[in-house]
Order: C-alpha cells, then sequence, then structure tokens
C-alpha cells in the first residue's frame, strides 16, 4: 500500500551537488545499505557521482561528504544512479544512466558487502554499415562524454588509422582503405583509470 507522507523535510541532510559556476544541479539520490550501514550516492547535473555517509541516526542533522567525483565516475549531464545486487552474487553492483539515454552497468568486483571503489566497466559500441565503403558510423551507448582513442587494425594486426573523439557518435573515414576485413578498437579513457577497450571487426567494400 502507498504510505500516508509527511510533510517534506526541505535541505535534507543538506546534501548539495551543484558545480562551482552553474545554478542547476539535478540530485538524482540513491540510498543503499552498505555493509549495515546506510549510505546516499547522489547524480549531479554535470555528471559527477557524489558519496555521502554518517546517515544512520543522523536523520535530522547533516551528512557526510565522503567523495564527489566517486570512483572517477563520468557519464554525462544528468548522471542518475542506483545501487542493486542485480547478479545475485552477494556484491552490490550499480547502473546509471544519463541525459542522452542508454545505461551503463557497473560490476561489483569486491569480496565483501561493502561497496568497493574497483569495479569492472561494461560498455557497447555499434557501428554500422557493415560492410562499408567511405565511411563508418561509430555510437557508444554509454560514457558519451569521455574521451576515447579510435584505432583501426587491418587482418594481421597492423594499425592504419587512429582518431580522437569524445561525442556518443562518430563517423569514420575509411574511404582511402583497401578492401577487406579491419577491426576497429576504441579506448575509453577515464581519469586515474586503465582505459576500457571494446572492439568490432568490419568489411571495407
Amino acid at each position: 500500500s502507498v504510505p500516508a507522507l509527511a510533510s517534506p523535510v526541505t535541505n535534507w541532510g543538506h546534501v548539495k551537488v551543484t558545480q562551482t559556476g552553474y545554478y542547476e544541479s539535478h540530485s538524482t539520490p540513491c540510498m543503499f545499505n552498505d555493509n549495515g550501514s546506510y549510505k546516499l550516492a547522489v547524480g549531479s547535473e554535470r555528471g559527477y557521482l557524489y558519496m555521502y555517509g554518517n546517515i544512520d541516526g543522523n536523520l535530522n542533522g547533516t551528512f557526510t561528504l565522503i567523495d564527489s567525483t566517486y570512483n572517477d565516475i563520468y557519464l554525462g549531464e544528468q548522471m542518475a544512479p542506483h545501487l542493486f545486487d542485480f547478479n545475485n552474487d552477494g556484491i552490490l553492483d550499480m547502473v546509471i544512466g544519463n541525459y542522452s539515454g542508454g545505461l551503463a552497468y557497473f560490476k561489483g568486483t569486491a569480496n565483501t558487502n561493502a561497496l568497493q571503489e574497483n569495479m569492472e566497466v561494461f560498455t557497447d559500441l555499434t557501428i554500422y554499415p557493415n560492410p562499408a565503403s567511405s565511411s563508418l558510423n561509430l555510437k557508444f551507448d554509454n560514457y558519451n562524454n569521455a574521451e576515447k582513442i579510435i584505432s583501426v587494425y587491418d587482418a594481421i594486426g597492423r594499425k592504419i588509422i587512429e582518431e580522437t573523439a569524445t561525442s556518443s557518435e562518430y563517423t569514420l573515414n575509411i574511404s582511402s582503405l583497401n578492401t577487406g576485413l579491419y577491426f576497429i578498437e576504441a579506448a575509453i579513457l577515464f581519469p586515474n583509470k586503465k582505459p576500457v577497450k571494446v572492439s568490432k571487426k568490419f568489411v571495407k567494400e
């Protein structure tokens, strides 16, 4: 049944996710149980993930800001996090949406029930048309604002093309390539982390 709700408490926990120089914040909260104590993950307008603690027994007080760029995650404007043990392994995972649509899935890799900052990142890349003759379109489902190094290799592993992109969609000029099979690799760059790589194969006709 739907509970009866009392008048709202404004400025709850004194949570603030507004970036310096901006007026909009678009806070999207997700409360979760972190190994027996509650924490609050809050997405923001500018795409940064905030983490708050000191919530248990302090509902009328000020929550403690643990991190304003949690895990160096940056997934674009209006980030909205949700934490849950999706694969029933006893470890919290995270799904994040944003303004551009689509979802990013972070698989928790800790060996305890606590949410750890070491998380495995999954992403996807769609390329079309395939086969292609003059240009190849790339569409990234997630991490649309992250810098990406895009490389094309021939069938024997020689790098033929290398370009840099930052948007969720990118068009690659392949008109100079000979006909045949190629592999495209996108290395998605994150601050203080190893690149997350995704690859596809395509045919130049």
